[in-house]
């Protein structure tokens, strides 16, 4: 079974506060999409590998029409329990996305790419986005930045947040840049493991991969508040796609 079908669970949403950034990041990071994709109220919007709504349904919540699509159907159940009728979440895999030229922009937030064994499944993900945005459509990406984390590289690190303490040991792979993450959790008598593993781009390589594909950078910034991005000090990557 692939891994990211286990590890995006009930556990996940309990402890997201340790896993994602808090709800004022959240927030603007919201705004940040917002202002950077000019979204208007008559656009409809693509949240890919949405989980449980942490960015579509404040969205929806500001009456932008929006579909989440994630593959986590436990993710998925709770987007549609806290969203409005704004907001509409689909179960899909994003390698193969059944639309067709019907989204004005969209979005992928927060390391949700390259999480498949391939390149070339990668390479279907962005074949995917680009048939399914309009002419002229605008897609923004929020990444690692590959060139920070090789350069600043931690193989270890112990996050304790009240009975619970949180152990991440890393090993990049970098033949195929991967970085292959176990995650220990332990606390309240529990000891869960997951494992993760994640294809790491720099801004370079995935401007390459994109253009295959229809697709072209109109911007990059490091951080939501419009920070410059410098290849070797910026940790994220937030690239602004569109569609030719």
């Amino acid at each position: 079974m692939e891994w990211f079908k286990k590890v995006f669970d009930k556990d996940y949403i309990r402890f997201q506060n340790i896993y994602l950034p808090s709800e004022l990041a959240t927030k603007f990071e919201v705004d940040f999409i917002q202002k950077v994709l000019n979204l208007s109220k008559d656009d409809l919007i693509l949240d890919l590998g949405c989980g449980f709504g942490r960015i579509a349904t404040p969205l929806a919540k500001k009456n932008f029409n929006i579909i989440g699509v994630d593959m986590s159907d436990i993710l998925l159940s709770y987007a549609r329990r806290h969203t409005n009728k704004k907001a509409e979440f689909i179960s899909g895999d994003m390698r193969n996305l059944d639309f067709k030229e019907l989204f004005d922009k969209g979005f992928n937030a927060f390391s949700s790419f390259g999480y498949f064994k391939t390149r070339s499944e990668d390479n279907m993900v962005l074949k995917s986005i680009s048939r399914s945005l309009k002419s002229h459509g605008l897609f923004l990406f929020d990444l690692p930045n590959k060139d920070f984390i090789v350069d600043h590289f931690n193989k270890k690190t112990v996050l304790r947040a009240g009975r619970f303490t949180f152990t991440y040991k890393r090993v990049f792979y970098k033949p195929d840049s991967l970085l292959k993450t176990e995650l220990i959790i332990r606390g309240n008598g529990k000891n869960i493991i997951r494992r993760l593993a994640i294809r790491l781009y720099n801004f370079r390589e995935l401007s390459d991969a994109v253009t295959r594909y229809n697709l072209h950078v109109k911007g990059i910034w490091g951080g939501v508040n419009f920070e410059k991005f410098n290849k070797y000090d910026s940790k994220r990557m937030f690239i602004l796609l569109k569609k030719k």
